[in-house]
């Protein structure tokens, strides 16, 4: 995974190594196989002083992913779900 330099440059202020992809990898492969309408507390499923990296990461993976892989922080980023982002399609009439 190769990241633009600024969010490297973010990550290591945070005193997260951004070459060392094994925790993002981790994080990754969590939300990859999270189900529609699943929600989690982060003290939960995420150790206290890993929250601000596994934040991070979740919120890159987000940046990176259409609709952001259907995942959502609440507001104080205690808790993430992911949406069902099951589309429908609309057909159009033509007006005249």
């Amino acid at each position: 995974m190769n990241l633009p330099l600024n969010r490297q440059l973010k990550q290591q202020q945070m005193k997260i190594n951004p070459f060392d992809t094994a925790y993002a990898d981790k994080v990754y492969k969590f939300l990859q196989n999270g189900k529609p309408g699943a929600s989690y507390t982060l003290d939960v499923i995420c150790e206290k002083e890993n929250q601000p990296a596994f934040i991070e990461w979740v919120k890159e993976f987000m940046r990176i992913t259409k609709m952001a892989g259907g995942w959502e922080f609440n507001s104080d980023y205690s808790k993430l779900r992911r949406v069902d982002l099951e589309f429908t399609s609309i057909k159009i009439k033509n007006g005249n």
